[in-house]
């Protein structure tokens, strides 16, 4: 594909499987390609493989045929100290070089068939007002809130994708979820859902996932979430949005050197 840019052939490329392709939603690898050297080979069939790393990180690795890395690219990883890959393309024997290696589900909503929310009586949804509320979110999900404005400042930003869910009778958040809206690419992804422990079991988080889903259905063509695998405060979280309508196997790891 000559004179096209890594950036174009990766969007491309992205958007006919994205969970395959990436760990994260595109805008998030698009921003930081600056700090890579990106390489992409094609064939008759078309683009076959897609790399971008540095000295210290491989941060974009695809192939369409051929699983195991390349013996150019096994010594690349032998030198790197951080690589993201995909459960398909991750060779077992590179893994055993790296000290640390942790997990990540992918999955994708098409839209096509998005649930009616409906929380359960005596709750209600409410905008967070990303003015004034910034630091009561920031305690709410445990974050800081200096990352919390990040995502406010970021160009997928969108106030409506921001939601409370208000316990009537004391007024008081018991729930937060919130997403970004890519609407130059076409998707949405949600970065965080959660109830407090004393509303879990009532339809609360699910029906937070269904409102989200409603307000981007029609913005966007599809909405991808990234769960940790280890994550402790669900039993299985990849399940739980499969429930939601999100579908999917994609696994992540994250490799990582001492």
């Amino acid at each position: 594909m000559p004179g096209d840019s890594f950036r174009d052939v990766l969007a491309k490329i992205y958007l006919e499987n994205p969970c395959k392709v990436l760990s994260n939603p595109l805008w998030k690898t698009l921003d930081k390609l600056d700090d890579f050297q990106t390489t992409f080979g094609s064939d008759a069939k078309g683009v076959n493989r897609l790399e971008a790393s540095n000295l210290e990180s491989l941060f974009v690795f695809w192939r369409r045929e051929g699983r195991q890395p390349s013996l150019l690219m096994r010594r690349k990883l032998e030198t790197v100290r951080i690589a993201m890959m995909h459960q398909d393309f991750l060779d077992p024997d590179v893994a055993v070089g790296f000290d640390t290696r942790r997990g990540y589900f992918r999955l994708l909503h098409d839209h096509k068939n998005v649930h009616p929310s409906q929380l359960p009586s005596g709750f209600r949804f409410a905008q967070v007002d990303t003015g004034l509320e910034l630091l009561r979110a920031a305690a709410f999900t445990g974050q800081e809130p200096h990352i919390l404005q990040n995502w406010v400042n970021h160009p997928v930003f969108a106030p409506d994708l921001w939601l409370w869910v208000i316990d009537e009778k004391s007024s008081q958040p018991v729930g937060f979820g919130m997403a970004e809206l890519d609407t130059t690419y076409g998707e949405a992804a949600l970065e965080w859902i959660q109830v407090l422990p004393t509303y879990q079991d009532a339809g609360i988080a699910e029906n937070l996932v269904w409102e989200l889903l409603r307000r981007v259905k029609d913005r966007a063509a599809f909405t991808t979430v990234t769960g940790d695998l280890d994550y402790k405060a669900i039993d299985n979280p990849g399940a739980f949005y499969r429930e939601c309508g999100f579908s999917g196997q994609d696994l992540w790891w994250l490799l990582g050197r001492n």
